[in-house]
Parts: structure tokens; sequence; C-alpha cells
């Protein structure tokens, strides 16, 4: 997409479409568009692609947005290149807080429609997407050490390592199979049944799990281990499995 197609389609967005820029690179940036879902399980459909023609240097400047490298993150996973989530900071931010917004608006609607009525129903489906898009773009900020521009309430579907330790538990069954018995397929299975019924537990992306895990200790960090990734995977069921049986409160 180039980059007049990505302002005029961003633009016109709306209150059921978010751009979420993952990061810039020297001549494009990285989009994840996040849109409305069918229903509550599924409240949010996602659509990924890069814009190009993008210069960094002129388009959303920030102050550590200069012509040459001394401003770009490095990246050794993405092919080696420069990329800078700094400066996809003010878009990401703005997006955040339009939705926050957007949110704090649905719901002082609420307070004023019938219960069990059809605007009810949608009010409460809007409110549900807006808070699953303010966590997408809590984990962008989160992950990239960048201050959060909104303030989270009590109610945002956001889940501690522990509390998805005992999630895993019970989705992997690890009551009655053993760690190092537990496979990828035992993981697509129940990456399958959570797509299709999303509790709140998984409502934050696979990187926002790993996060959450590795947090509390139960993830194996250990960067000099030449651990296999199904060794890996078993030393984290392993824990989780000792958390549960050994620490879970009654």
């Amino acid at each position: 997409m180039d980059y007049r197609k990505y302002r005029s389609r961003r633009e016109g967005a709306g209150p059921k479409r978010f751009i979420l820029v993952k990061y810039w690179e020297p001549d494009r940036m990285k989009v994840r568009e996040l849109a409305k879902g069918p229903s509550a399980e599924k409240p949010i459909e996602e659509l990924h692609y890069p814009v190009q023609d993008v210069n960094p240097a002129k388009q959303h400047r920030t102050v550590d947005a200069e012509g040459d490298e001394a401003g770009w993150d490095w990246d050794d996973q993405i092919a080696q290149i420069p990329i800078s989530r700094s400066r996809a900071h003010p878009q990401n931010k703005e997006e955040m807080l339009r939705a926050d917004n957007l949110l704090d608006r649905r719901h002082r609607e609420l307070e004023d429609i019938p219960d069990d009525t059809p605007g009810e129903t949608e009010t409460q489906s809007d409110i549900h997407f807006l808070r699953a898009v303010k966590v997408e773009f809590w984990l962008w900020f989160s992950r990239s050490d960048l201050e959060i521009p909104v303030d989270f309430g009590s109610d945002d579907p956001r889940l501690s390592g522990y509390e998805y330790a005992e999630e895993l538990y019970d989705y992997l069954d690890l009551s009655s199979t053993p760690p190092d018995e537990t496979g990828y397929k035992h993981l697509t299975d129940v990456y399958e049944a959570v797509s299709e019924d999303r509790p709140a537990a998984f409502i934050i992306s696979y990187n926002g799990l790993n996060k959450a895990l590795k947090k509390a200790k139960l993830y194996p960090t250990d960067q000099g281990s030449n651990r296999s990734n199904h060794e890996k995977l078993t030393v984290l069921l392993k824990r989780i499995t000792d958390y549960v049986e050994n620490k879970r409160p009654e």
C-alpha cells in the first residue's frame, strides 16, 4: 500500500477500525489494522500490511528522527535491518487515545440505554471491541518500553503470568498429561479452540502471553542454552505444573 492510500484509509477509519503501526523501516512501515470482529468471542479482526515509500525524517517527525542511522533501533530478528518503534509512537499514541475516548463515550451512552434492547447489545459489543483494542495498544507500548498514554481500569482483560499459567494448566489438562508428552500439536489444538471461543485469558496476543510468563519467571530465559524448542516447552510446562499443583491457592 502506498502512503497516500494509507493516509486516506487511516483518516476515514471511524470508531470501528484502528491503525497500529508496529515499526518503521527506512522506507516503509509495518501496520496492523484492527477492525471490529463479528462477535464477543472474536472482538477483533486483523489485517497486516506494509506502507511503502515512507520517509521517517519527514513524516511524523519526532525528536530522534534524524536523517542518519543514529536514531534507529536495530533488530537482528528482522533480517538485520534498522527499525524504529519511537517513530511509530506519535501515531499509536493518537490512536490509543482515540480508542480510550470512544470507550468512555460508549460507557456514558450505555447508562441511558434501556436494558435488554438492541441498542444495549450493540453498545456492549462496541465496549468489548474497544477494550480489546486498548489491550493491543498496551502490548505494543509495553514491548517498546514507551510510556503508555492511558490508564487501565480494573476490568481490563489483562492477566498476570500466574493467571495465564492456571489457564494453560487447565486448557492443556496438565493434571493428567505429563509436560514432556505435551507437544506443539496440543498447543495447536488449544489455539484452534481458543480462536473459536476466546476467554479473557487469551484476549491478548502470543507475545503478551510470552512476556507475562517470563515476568512470572515461569518461562526458560537462559540465553546460553542449547535446548530445543520442545525442551524449552517442557521446562515451561513443568514450571507451570509445579506452580499450580504446589502453590495455587485453594
